[in-house]
């Protein structure tokens, strides 16, 4: 609805873990280090913690586009699930096919699937995602895949991203050897309020803004106050900010909006936990002030829909007769040119075989004279032998006529 009004090509704030706005600020180019070398290492396991909404389902995403050609790689999103349902997850994860749902028939069936990728020099990498919300079973099961090996080097490397509880659960008794096999263990920590502002002003950029200020930096500081540098957080309050904007008409945000979305949010039970309590004077005030812009923004749209629409109508009774004439006569153009091309061609093809014609017949006269010559000449020679066969039998009939 904003985009138009702020001359921005697409929502720059949506919540949607969308890897073309990953911002890189230094923790997260920091993580993105620690999962590529996750990627590479021979053995343990890699684990990415964070809050809720610092973007660590984005980078996971970013690092899917960004894969070698020879790693395999699954993610494992939906991690409430037992031993079996896991396994089974993660076969299909990986496409590998399986015959029987028994466990010991699926690890054959995963084992197999990883020494054929190894063979092949092909890497396999798991990622899981959520992963405090598996259970202590699971986590073993994790562990057992994780024991397949070659005598050099590990199989298959494994990446488990989750929440600040993921530490909490990983350190629980019974799972000392997990805990072991970690190697590196990063967490994913919140912006600072300089990172809020290059965070905010790249999305924008993103999004096709040709300007940083469409937030004053009173605003910017606002939002970092509120957001407690928190991404997701952040993203929630500029896509209001900019509704709210946009129905006062405000080129740019100011400090007051920032306030006022945070205000709602919290009166409405959306924000930061707050409970949630009957809507405002103010609260109502904006829903009909967004309501309104929107309806006219509607209006304006089928405004111009109809417009269009009867300029259409109108010229078409005029014009219709002189385009399907000045049709016709187009079609006529374009069979003249095409004959013209085509006469031509063969014009040109002609010429082309008048100098060979010429030397054709030159050659066939000069052919007939040599065969009249021919004939001339046999008729000589033959003239000649007749004559040396008389001479020769004359001969042998006088020396006949002698001896007798």
């Amino acid at each position: 609805m904003y985009k138009e009004f702020y001359h921005l090509k697409e929502r720059p704030f949506t919540i949607l873990p969308d890897p073309g706005y990953l911002f890189m600020s230094s923790k997260h180019k920091t993580a993105i280090d620690y999962l590529h070398y996750g990627f590479m290492q021979q053995a343990g396991f890699i684990v990415i913690s964070g809050e809720i909404g610092t973007g660590k389902t984005t980078l996971i995403k970013y690092l899917v586009k960004e894969i070698e050609d020879n790693i395999n790689l699954a993610i494992i999103f939906n991690t409430k699930l037992n031993s079996v349902q896991f396994l089974l997850a993660v076969l299909k994860e990986f496409e590998v096919e399986y015959k029987t749902k028994n466990k010991i028939a699926l690890y054959e069936a995963f084992n197999k699937f990883i020494i054929e990728q190894y063979a092949k020099k092909r890497k396999t990498v798991l990622i899981i995602d959520e992963a405090q919300n598996l259970s202590p079973a699971v986590l073993e099961e994790v562990r057992m895949l994780s024991n397949l090996q070659t005598e050099k080097e590990h199989l298959i490397r494994i990446i488990l991203v989750g929440q600040p509880g993921l530490r909490e659960v990983l350190l629980k008794p019974g799972l000392e050897q997990f805990a072991q096999r970690i190697i590196v263990n990063y967490h994913l920590d919140r912006l600072s309020s300089l990172e809020v502002k290059e965070y905010i002003h790249h999305r924008l950029s993103v999004a096709g803004a040709n300007t940083n200020e469409i937030f004053s930096d009173e605003a910017i500081n606002k939002i970092a106050t509120y957001s407690e540098g928190i991404p997701r957080v952040i993203n929630i309050i500029c896509d209001m900010a900019l509704v709210y904007g946009f129905a006062d008409s405000l080129p740019q945000i100011s400090d007051k909006v920032i306030e006022n979305v945070v205000a709602d949010k919290k009166e409405g039970g959306l924000f930061l936990g707050e409970k949630s309590g009957p809507p405002s004077a103010r609260q109502n005030k904006n829903s009909w002030k967004i309501k309104f812009r929107l309806l006219e923004g509607k209006i304006a749209d089928l405004e111009k829909s109809i417009k269009i629409l009867e300029n259409k109508k109108k010229g078409r009774d005029e014009s219709d007769t002189k385009k399907y004439n000045s049709s016709i006569i187009e079609e006529f153009k374009q069979i003249l040119i095409t004959t013209d091309k085509t006469l031509k061609v063969h014009d040109m093809e002609l010429k082309e075989l008048r100098p060979e014609k010429n030397d054709l017949v030159k050659r066939l006269s000069d052919f007939d004279h040599d065969l009249e010559r021919i004939k001339r000449q046999s008729k000589i020679i033959l003239n000649v032998a007749l004559i040396l066969a008389f001479i020769a039998v004359s001969a042998l009939i006088f020396c006949s006529f002698i001896r007798y």
